[in-house]
């Protein structure tokens, strides 16, 4: 094989390895949040640190925790043989790609792709790292997101919630007034707006029974929804925006068009004041791995607060209440039963900082547009970004914090 044979290969076996981590950050990204089940089943326990200090994994997988100042942490049990290397803290999720980058730098590692032969993982790939120190042994390696205190929750207010018994059950119904009389029966629901893509409103409107997890019959008839949120939990509103941004093969640009499939969504991002321009420029210099010089801070954009606290109201919407864990048993319960509830939680809008899409180098990157919103009761943050891996976003989401 030729040198430029050598280097073209060396640079597809690069991009397979990159698209592969930023595949692995967005699922890990999607489970931390709740919208995505964690991945179980394990088979083995993982070597003690003494039994590892005496073999040549152990230099591997201290370089991979240390170069990342431990952000990632060994998992007490494997998944069919393969190390499992868990986040260890959700506030590192912003810059999960970048972490796992770095850990993987300067390793020999085959990129296997989920649930294909000699993968270990369903959900991630799984990244076969050769051994700098023994020749010939293969160090299996997936990185995920460790345990969702959110699903944790959720399963224990579910249990508590369907017996009507337990702290958590007590403190939900004296946090929403109902004496333990009233009630006639208790429900699990599944809600007909599942978590995923849904429809982006421009009106407030009644959707209770669309996004209740639970629902409390009373003796008078009235019915009580409950949209439950676990402790990381803060997502309220996930819609697509696939066609707002294209790629010109010829240019080697990405283009931003009026978004014929979601039109109001297109509505909300300019109400933001957001230039779907510098988007575009931001995702240029990213695919292209080239600074344009683009100032990725907008710290005071020209938007319309009263369209976007509409906006915000909207997908919030109302006929519910909302049921949010602060710490273990405590819980905050917003009263969303009208829309002047809904109004009063949304607030008047005070400020908004956008946060474009932008490349300096490898570890300073970024191909996610990120908007934070304070309001005069709340924090928003509304996120345009490609959930499946890729770079043109696909998806814009809203939480609320």
């Amino acid at each position: 094989m030729n040198t430029d044979s050598s280097v073209r290969l060396l640079e597809i076996l690069f991009l397979k390895e990159e698209r592969s981590i930023e595949m692995d950050a967005e699922k890990i990204m999607l489970t931390l949040k709740g919208m995505t089940p964690l991945e179980t089943g394990t088979d083995s326990n993982t070597e003690t640190p003494e039994q590892l200090s005496s073999s040549s994994r152990s230099s591997v997988l201290q370089s991979i925790i240390s170069k990342t100042n431990g952000s990632f942490r060994l998992a007490p049990q494997k998944r069919k043989g393969a190390y499992r290397l868990l986040l260890t803290s959700p506030e590192n999720k912003e810059n999960i790609s970048g972490l796992m980058k770095q850990a993987l730098e300067g390793l020999d590692a085959e990129v296997i792709p989920p649930g294909a032969p000699k993968s270990s993982s369903g959900k991630y790939n799984t990244y076969l790292i050769h051994s700098p120190k023994k020749r010939g042994e293969i160090i299996p390696v997936v990185f995920g997101a460790g345990g969702n205190r959110g699903h944790d929750f959720e399963n224990d207010l579910s249990t508590s919630t369907i017996s009507r018994s337990g702290k958590l059950w007590d403190s939900l119904i004296a946090k929403l007034g109902i004496a333990q009389e009233e009630i006639v029966r208790v429900d699990r629901v599944s809600p007909a707006m599942p978590k995923g893509i849904n429809p982006f409103r421009k009106t407030i409107s009644n959707i209770g029974s669309s996004v209740a997890d639970f629902g409390i019959e009373l003796k008078n008839g009235e019915k009580v929804y409950l949209s439950v949120k676990g402790l990381r939990g803060a997502t309220f509103a996930n819609t697509g925006y696939s066609d707002a941004f294209i790629w010109n093969p010829s240019t080697r640009t990405v283009e931003d068009k009026p978004s014929r499939l979601f039109p109001t969504t297109d509505e909300f991002v300019f109400a933001l004041g957001v230039s779907k321009e510098k988007v575009a420029q931001g995702l240029t210099d990213y695919v292209n791995k080239v600074s344009s010089g683009m100032e990725r801070l907008d710290p005071s954009p020209q938007f319309d607060s009263f369209a976007v606290a509409s906006f915000l109201a909207a997908q919030v919407g109302f006929g519910f209440y909302y049921v949010k864990q602060l710490s273990g048993n405590d819980l905050r319960v917003v009263d969303l039963s009208s829309p002047e509830k809904t109004l009063e939680l949304v607030g008047d809008v005070v400020s908004v900082r956008v946060l474009y899409p932008y490349y300096t180098n490898d570890k300073q990157s970024s191909k996610q547009l990120s908007v934070h919103i304070t309001t005069t009761t709340s924090k928003f943050l509304v996120e345009v970004r490609n959930t499946r891996g890729g770079v043109l976003s696909q998806q814009l989401n809203i939480g609320m914090f």
